[in-house]
């Protein structure tokens, strides 16, 4: 059937180049068709190749204007955004003045910021110091103190979507030991929160890892969720070098809730191609009847007389876009874990993820 809402998350478009705008343009064009109905697109920072530099900033958004229909875009900060400058608060300012919030929310003054759509709670945290040599972000007191607030704010059980660019050392693919892409600093209080709310579906991007690796989700076992996004400029793999080395292409996620289940599923933007080792089911989790469609709530503190509209550009809902090319349990092996007391049925390459290890199929 048809989900009650629907949206997309990605990273890393890095745009500089031709190519990273050409494959940005792409999956601009890929949603605008196949997801008429996004509630919006969630990008998870590095959409610029370097924050400083104007006429990037400026590309983004052309770009994303030049696509009809395409949905409201939101963005989180990454490292890419707050380099080569000379400190941070001119960092945040640039890309505080770049970013596009729904008519009647306030600027905020920090890196981090949420929102709530359909009936669910989108979350972005972001870098609160420049980075660090190796790019490691520092989520901070402050950071940490206002995301529990936040997080409490969702004692019902239902699904929050946390989105933060720098993965957690040994989670997904690119953040493990010997690959080195792991990046945050004071990392334990989010690592308790995770646990505190398994509820959490959290995306991270910076490492470009392809979705067909086998740990492009991590989680369970009475914890959170995890996934990499891949990039939307260029990927990463390590099909031959454990560190990892470019490839050309450009994936992200379409993600579709629905009254029983959440299908997070990868895509390929070049190739407008579903990938079906990247399909993702996860069950057992808590939608409440409030959930669905594409409504914006705007906080108390930012209300005014005016009705909550998404802005920027407004689509017209339309008949959902057959998806018969969307894998099933019959294209691959599927491996059953537990996400935080939620059943997840993954058709992913025949990998066990809860064991982190090749399983025989």
């Amino acid at each position: 059937g048809k989900p009650l809402m629907e949206f997309q998350v990605v990273s890393d478009a890095h745009i500089s180049s031709e190519l990273h705008a050409e494959h940005f343009k792409k999956m601009l064009e890929d949603i605008a068709k196949n997801s008429p109905d996004s509630a919006g697109i969630f990008a998870v920072g590095d959409m610029v190749d370097n924050g400083k530099i104007n006429t990037q900033w400026k590309d983004l958004w052309r770009l994303y204007e030049s696509v009809e229909g395409a949905p409201n875009m939101y963005l989180g900060m990454g490292n890419h955004e707050i380099y080569d400058f000379d400190s941070y608060n001119a960092a945040l300012d640039k890309f505080l003045d770049n970013i596009r919030l729904p008519e009647g929310y306030e600027k905020p003054e920090t890196p981090y910021y949420d929102l709530w759509i359909g009936g669910l709670h989108f979350i972005f945290l972001g870098d609160t110091d420049l980075p660090s040599e190796d790019v490691k972000a520092t989520i901070g007191n402050e950071q940490y103190a206002w995301l529990s607030e936040k997080l409490a704010e969702n004692a019902d059980g239902r699904p929050i979507f946390l989105f933060m660019h720098q993965p957690l050392r040994d989670t997904v693919s690119g953040s493990l030991a010997d690959q080195g892409w792991w990046g945050i600093e004071d990392d334990e209080y989010l690592r308790v929160l995770l646990e505190e709310y398994p509820q959490i579906i959290m995306f991270n991007g910076h490492t470009h890892w392809t979705l067909d690796d086998e740990n492009a989700m991590f989680g369970g076992n009475g914890a959170a969720t995890i996934f990499n996004t891949a990039g939307v400029g260029y990927l990463w793999t390590s099909q031959y070098k454990v560190a990892g080395q470019y490839l050309e292409g450009s994936q992200g996620y379409y993600v579709k809730v629905y009254e029983d289940r959440i299908v997070v599923q990868g895509r390929d933007f070049v190739n407008a191609e579903w990938l079906p080792a990247a399909y993702f089911e996860l069950t057992g989790v808590n939608i409440p009847e409030d959930v669905g469609g594409t409504e914006i709530k705007i906080p108390e503190s930012d209300q005014t007389d005016e009705p909550a509209n998404p802005t920027d550009k407004p689509t017209e809902k339309t008949e959902e876009t057959p998806t018969d090319d969307v894998p099933s349990e019959k294209d691959g092996c599927g491996a059953s874990i537990t996400l935080g007391g939620a059943s997840a049925v993954l058709f992913v390459a025949c990998v066990s993820l809860a064991l982190g290890r090749k399983k025989e199929c």
